[in-house]
């Protein structure tokens, strides 16, 4: 508690479509990535990032990094809204946190990646274009973790990608809404 008073206290951020994942879920995703100390990690649609909190969780080997709290992988996270990113910055969740659009980044502009850990917004079919795009991030023999919707235009789209597991009902009932999920694991 005195280091979330002495870290500025707890903030709140407006942001639609912002459905954290839950921890639990979280870890779970980061465990089916297995990343590796030293391989690129990216979170595209980063939020309030708990993806990017369950590394640590995680991978048992860590070092300190400066400030930095998270592995010593390499974590590269993108989010568009600029309160969540600099609250990203702040909380030293990634060496490097991108203030933008995803679907305007290109692997030119960020590499490629062996993990890329991925709970995009669900609105309007967004998750599948998202997903869509991160697989020309991945590297060879990389692995993609993604949260997606659980509709008819998903399994129709995404299917075919990997493997795509509907998840509980009531998932996502700890952060605020009953969308039904499912889980998609692509490897390259």
């Amino acid at each position: 508690m005195r280091r979330t008073l002495h870290a500025g206290g707890v903030k709140v951020v407006s942001a639609p479509q912002l459905f954290p994942a839950p921890m639990l879920l979280a870890e779970r995703m980061v465990a089916l990535a297995a990343p590796r100390l030293g391989e690129r990690v990216l979170e595209p649609s980063a939020g309030s990032g708990n993806l990017l909190r369950a590394l640590p969780g995680v991978i048992q080997e860590r070092a300190p990094i400066g400030t930095l709290r998270q592995t010593v992988c390499d974590v590269v996270a993108v989010e568009l809204n600029l309160a969540l990113r600099d609250s990203l910055i702040h909380e030293g969740l990634a060496q490097r946190v991108i203030g933008g659009d995803f679907l305007a980044c290109t692997p030119e502009d960020l590499g490629l990646f062996d993990v890329i850990l991925m709970n995009p917004p669900f609105a309007d079919g967004a998750d599948i274009a998202h997903i869509r795009h991160a697989r020309e991030f991945l590297a060879v023999g990389g692995r993609l973790v993604a949260l997606c919707a659980d509709g008819p235009r998903q399994r129709e789209q995404l299917l075919a990608l990997g493997e795509y597991e509907p998840l509980p009902e009531g998932s996502f009932a700890s952060v605020g809404t009953q969308v039904r999920a499912a889980l998609l694991v692509i490897r390259t």
